[in-house]
């Protein structure tokens, strides 16, 4: 079995569940889904690389990791649909992030970025995502957030969003970024001014 099939179906079985449930009082959920897509070994349906025409591109790799995004993005609309079409949608954030840049030794492409995944270069240290679902304002949907943003910032900003105090707040690294979401930022450096990507 192929395991971002695997992990979409329990994600499914999961949200099915929750739907079905019918307790006026059940709590709201957490789904944290970390695909092993696209990280290496460079492997997916071999029915899916050949779809990927020769042509395209001569690096059997690059075609090994053209499928591995395939089959993440048709996981993940199965799940936006069901989630859009289950009314789940109207109260949610979805998110969907990076960590870092990709490995180019292993046909990943940080282009127009200098660097790859474990480098200090911007190719290495920065990383794309999005929000969505229906917290977010329709006239926030499809706009950039350009202030800084460290990965650390998502733990405050999910328990601000949440309604709920960090349980360990005094040794957090992260800050709230909410309001940018939410609103847009109006200053690139609040309240995040500073990222270290690296202390020797």
């Amino acid at each position: 079995k192929y395991s971002t099939y695997l992990y979409g179906n329990e994600t499914m079985r999961l949200l099915k569940k929750y739907q079905e449930d019918t307790n006026a009082n059940k709590k709201p959920f957490f789904l944290y889904l970390p695909f092993q897509a696209v990280h290496g070994p460079l492997e997916a349906p071999q029915y899916i690389i050949n779809s990927f025409d020769k042509s395209i591109t001569s690096s059997e790799d690059r075609r090994k990791k053209a499928a591995m995004v395939t089959v993440l993005d048709y996981v993940i609309g199965e799940i936006v649909d069901y989630l859009q079409s289950s009314k789940l949608w109207d109260n949610m954030i979805l998110i969907f992030s990076t960590d870092n840049g990709g490995p180019v030794q292993d046909a990943a492409s940080n282009f127009p970025l200098r660097g790859s995944k474990a480098t200090l270069w911007e190719g290495g240290v920065k990383g794309c995502g999005f929000i969505t679902g229906g917290w977010l304002p329709e006239a926030r949907r499809g706009k950039n957030m350009n202030a800084l943003m460290h990965i650390t910032d998502w733990y405050p900003t999910l328990c601000d969003i949440a309604g709920v105090e960090p349980s360990n707040k005094t040794i957090l690294d992260g800050y709230s970024q909410k309001t940018n979401i939410y609103n847009g930022e109006t200053n690139l450096y609040s309240p995040r001014e500073e990222i270290f990507p690296n202390i020797d």
